[in-house]
């Protein structure tokens, strides 16, 4: 079967195919190898960074590396989360400090407004932790 045939298959031709020809037949259909495809990916997440967080690509990936691809709050990867890591700024001079999973970034954020709450929260669980 040619490449054109065999982009061009009615379905019932398709799902009789062997595996090796059923390879064949999607990377004929989608016209890109998996680097081509790989390399989409990564173009479209730095747009999606760039956008985001108005951090250049090579920055956030570079702090991103930096972390182990990890969270600073709680060190789950980047990975285990299944979505990317927030950036946290500063914010009068927009530098990137770091980066959170969704759930710490909320926490910092909130105690980043009563800091007094931070202390007190700590003291709490560490003496329930206790009993």
């Amino acid at each position: 079967m040619s490449k054109n045939n065999v982009y061009q298959a009615p379905a019932s031709a398709v799902r009789s195919l062997s595996p090796e020809e059923f390879d064949q037949y999607q990377l004929a259909r989608s016209r890109n190898t998996p680097a081509q495809k790989q390399e989409a990916r990564l173009r479209r997440r730095a747009v999606l960074i760039q956008s985001r967080y108005g951090i250049p690509a090579p920055i956030y990936l570079g702090q991103l590396q930096a972390q182990q691809f990890r969270c600073l709050g709680c060190r789950a990867h980047e990975k285990e989360l299944g979505i990317a890591l927030c950036a946290d700024r500063d914010p009068d001079t927009r530098d990137l400090r770091g980066l959170f999973c969704h759930s710490c970034k909320r926490v910092l954020d909130t105690l980043r407004k009563r800091p007094g709450a931070a202390r007190n929260l700590a003291i709490y669980i560490d003496h329930y932790q206790k009993i």
